[in-house]
Formats: structure tokens, C-alpha cells, sequence
């Protein structure tokens, strides 16, 4: 079987999402929808609907997550995998479709054709980065976009952007320094920079240069603009 409904229930809260069976997704559904590892997240955001970027969205959950438990007026959710993007179209489409604007593109620090190397028994490891996969992991080729060149042809500052794009943070963070500015809130998945010599502590560090203040460097990265 190649889809399945999952039906989750935390608290008040109710999910339906469709997913892969044998491609980790209850993996992720587990850890947004029932662990709530982003619920620290929410005392930090301002008391109405909240304007969202979210590099590598998966199947969505995430955004249907902080959709019921906060609200959010405007999404820009990029996924360049097919699979998982199809899914998400699917997915947020049964929220309020427009409300989220989906993209399928990598973001990246420059702009350019490249390839992404896909674990399908682990889609949410998907990555532009091969060494991070096993022998078994295929690719397919897909564009990135530059971080810094889409944010020129977006108007307005944001309330949050949130990261799990598998190691393509650090070439983020290292070509689109200033435009991390137009953000309120970073939350970030850091994995280890691909040159294997910096970690998460860079990461923050590298960010509290730009005006953020780490509000928490234990798992997932959260800064604040001051």
C-alpha cells in the first residue's frame, strides 16, 4: 500500500493526513502531532495569526500543526521531493488552501539545478546532500532557489521561519545572512554542517551576529530577533 489515512488525536485537536505508510511518515506525524516537539515555540508568538516561511514542509504537518494551535494568515511552503509535495498539496488543501502558497523548490543559498537524494523508506531525510544517505537512497534533479532571491521578490517581514531542510540551513545562513533579518522568529533542525567541523552552537552563535538571541540550542534551534 503505497497511501493511508492516519487518524491522530492529541487533546482537543483531531488530524487526518495522508501519508506513506513505508516512508517514515508516522515518524513525523509522532513527533509534531503527538510528542508537540515545536509547542515551546507558541509562547513566543504574537497573539494573532502569524505570516510563515517553512523550508522543506514534508506532508504539511508541521503548518496544519500551528494552523489549529495558533492560526496563520499566510504560509510560503517550499518542497521540492514530489512525493512529499504532492502529499502536501493534499494535505493543506483540506485546511484552508489560501491561506498556504506551495513551492515545489528547494531553498538554498544560490540558485541553480541540482539534485536531491531521497531515502524512501525515510522521506523527510531527503537531502541535497549525498553523504548524508545510505548506498540505497536515489536522487532526482529539482531547482533551488536562493533564499536571498526570493525574499527580494516578496514584499513584507515575517513571524517565523522555520527550517528541517537537512543540512542545506548552513548555506542558508551563510549566503542570505541580512535577509534572515526580515524574520521575527527562527526554528531551525540543525544538523551537523556538511564540511563535518561546525554543530548547532555555531549555528546560534553564527545567527547572534545578525541580532538574534537564542532562546533555546538543546535538539532544535529557536532564536529571537532582539
Amino acid at each position: 500500500m503505497d497511501y493511508c489515512s492516519f487518524r491522530v488525536k492529541k487533546g482537543v485537536f483531531e488530524y487526518n493526513i495522508l501519508g506513506r505508510p513505508l516512508g517514515g511518515d508516522h515518524r513525523i506525524l509522532r513527533e509534531v502531532l503527538v510528542d508537540e516537539t515545536y509547542r515551546p515555540l507558541l509562547k513566543l508568538l504574537p497573539p494573532r495569526p502569524i505570516r510563515l516561511v517553512e523550508i522543506g514542509s514534508h506532508i504539511g504537518v508541521f503548518t496544519i500543526w500551528l494552523h489549529r494551535q495558533h492560526g496563520i494568515s499566510e504560509a510560503f511552503c517550499f518542497e521540492p521531493d514530489v512525493s512529499s509535495f504532492t502529499l502536501c498539496q493534499f494535505n493543506l488543501g483540506r485546511e484552508e488552501p489560501g491561506k498556504f502558497l506551495l513551492h515545489q523548490q528547494a531553498i538554498g543559498g544560490t540558485t541553480r539545478q541540482s539534485e536531491i537524494w531521497i531515502d524512501p523508506t525515510a522521506h523527510a531525510r531527503s537531502s541535497l546532500h549525498r553523504d548524508r544517505h545510505t548506498t540505497l537512497a536515489h536522487h532526482a534533479k529539482i531547482q533551488v532557489v536562493a533564499l536571498r532571491e526570493w525574499l527580494e521578490k516578496t514584499q513584507g517581514d515575517f513571524d517565523l521561519l522555520k527550517m528541517d531542510c537537512e543540512g542545506s540551513e548552513w548555506e542558508i545562513l551563510e549566503h542570505c545572512p541580512t535577509g534572515l533579518q526580515r524574520f521575527s522568529i527562527i526554528i531551525a533542525e540543525v544538523h551537523r554542517h556538511p564540511d563535518g567541523r561546525r554543530d548547532i552552537r555555531d549555528f546560534a552563535a553564527a545567527l547572534s551576529q545578525y541580532g538574534f538571541t537564542t532562546v533555546d540550542c538543546d535538539g532544535l534551534y529557536v532564536g529571537r530577533r532582539n
